[in-house]
């Protein structure tokens, strides 16, 4: 089999001194599909948010195409093409379909007619 595309090891989330998050693992390779189930205040969005940067887990390891990216920032791992986009909350709902590929596109400087034009 392949390298994973994310592998998640032993990965531990703290707030202070509550431990939201002990010892997850798992591996999500390419065209595979990864669920996290567990109850309210299981600790999967703690996950998330280690994975994606927003928190700084206390100990495991976050690897995504083959680099460690355990430490790196949220904007960091945007650039990487590591994005989470949450579910949900209505954020985007009003926005047009062009304005979603816009603002979707900006951070990579990819809001050009002719980047547009190649989604649709």
């Amino acid at each position: 089999m392949s390298e994973p595309l994310l592998s998640v090891q032993g990965l531990s989330v703290s707030y202070g001194r509550v431990s939201a998050v002990r010892e997850v693992s798992f591996e999500a390779h390419e065209g595979s599909l990864v669920a996290l189930v567990g109850a309210n205040g299981a600790g999967k969005t703690s996950v998330l948010n280690a994975v994606a940067g927003l928190v700084k887990p206390r100990a495991g390891t976050i690897r995504f195409e083959s680099r460690d990216i355990t430490r790196w920032s949220a904007h960091r791992l945007v650039d990487a093409g590591l994005v989470q986009v949450p579910e949900g909350r209505e954020i985007l709902a009003s926005m047009t379909i062009h304005e979603n590929l816009q603002l979707g596109g900006w951070h990579r400087r990819a809001t050009s007619a002719a980047s547009i034009e190649a989604i649709y």
